[in-house]
């Protein structure tokens, strides 16, 4: 099967989950079913920044114009959009994920400007029309598009994300990376962007108010995003600027270093569409909390300490349970992360392909 997958998200200097996933998921896809033939494919605006895209599988990167696009024997049969979005193409069957409607289930313009909102409004509406199959990573998200959009639930397939396979085998720690950040053992660590969307602001509060966490240091892994002064006056207002540690952008290396030398993640943001770090951590060993909202829970499965992110106390006292978590419970939690990989995401996301050929 010829297949375009479209990454003109992905294409950035510092990727984000969005960007992770189309690019594991494309390298599973090639090495899963090598027959198939693969491009990515950016959007011509967009073109200069195509060196920024991860692509060790060597994959053909395509632009949206070109006379291959008028050949029925070389345009895709399918074409994937990594990220709520599809080309204006009638020909090739479309397949669309569409990670989560966080913007709209927390409809605050805290949480996303009205006009991003109404830019995302319009493009679920189009969606719904033009695409033949939708990919969601979680039951919550399937369940926002048939409750906020009326999708055919005929046409929406749940498709968990997966795993690298580094996460999926027991591994040493590297304590230079700790180190090299100044983080002090047993420090308690964050993972993502530093923004009001993922409610860091109150992680810090919950960090200062927990008992267990005193004396110990919290490690923000991530670059500063909208909001983020938000999160360096809870800072500076707790009196927290000897314990709480910036780490701005972090490679993949650093953040599995991380992982393995932390005490716990602290992750109990608004609204997950999955949540690849809580996978992540725990695969690794490391206690999680999560949030109570979107799909954290469902992700999580019982093995994460939840708690209501609007509530500082409940996710210090949670934080306090995390740090006190027993070994069979951290090893319960790591074989169910493992559970999850891209192999199976590609082979789900393949009959999804198949099947849009057929309906397109």
């Amino acid at each position: 099967m010829r297949i375009g997958i479209e990454v003109t998200t992905a294409c950035l200097r510092e990727p984000t989950g969005v960007a992770h996933y189309a690019r594991f998921l494309s390298e599973a896809l090639a090495a899963t079913f090598p027959d198939d033939h693969l491009e990515l494919l950016v959007r011509l605006s967009r073109w200069r920044r195509r060196a920024w895209l991860p692509n060790p599988a060597q994959l053909p990167v395509r632009s949206y114009h070109g006379p291959w696009l008028r050949s029925p024997w070389l345009r895709p049969e399918v074409v994937h959009g990594t990220e709520a979005w599809l080309p204006a193409w009638k020909e090739p069957a479309g397949v669309v994920t569409v990670h989560d409607l966080a913007a709209l289930r927390v409809a605050e313009d805290w949480f996303a400007p009205a006009a991003f909102r109404a830019r995302k409004q319009r493009a679920y509406e189009e969606l719904r029309e033009t695409a033949d199959l939708v990919i969601a990573p979680s039951e919550v998200t399937r369940r926002d598009l048939l409750e906020l959009f009326g999708y055919d639930p005929q046409r929406v397939r749940v498709i968990p994300h997966g795993i690298e396979e580094r996460f999926r085998h027991d591994a040493a720690a590297d304590p230079a990376v700790a180190a090299r950040h100044g983080l002090a053992a047993g420090f308690v660590l964050f993972v993502g962007r530093v923004s009001t969307r993922k409610n860091v602001a109150r992680m810090v509060e919950a960090f200062a108010r927990s008992a267990a966490a005193r004396g110990r240091m919290l490690a923000l892994a991530g670059p500063m995003a909208l909001g983020g002064e938000t999160v360096m006056e809870a800072v500076t207002r707790l009196g927290l600027e000897s314990r709480v540690r910036l780490l701005g952008f972090c490679s993949d290396a650093e953040i599995e270093a991380l992982y393995r030398s932390a005490a716990a993640l602290l992750f109990p943001t608004y609204y997950e569409g999955f949540g690849l770090p809580i996978l992540e951590a725990m695969a690794c060993g490391l206690p999680v909390v999560a949030g109570s909202l979107g799909a954290a829970p469902e992700v999580a499965a019982g093995h994460a300490e939840i708690a209501d992110p609007m509530d500082v106390d409940d996710m210090a006292a949670a934080l306090d349970r995390a740090l006190d978590m027993g070994a069979a419970r951290r090893a319960a939690a790591a074989s169910h992360a493992r559970g999850f990989s891209w192999e199976k995401s590609a082979q789900a996301t393949r009959a999804a392909y198949a099947e849009a050929a057929t309906r397109g």
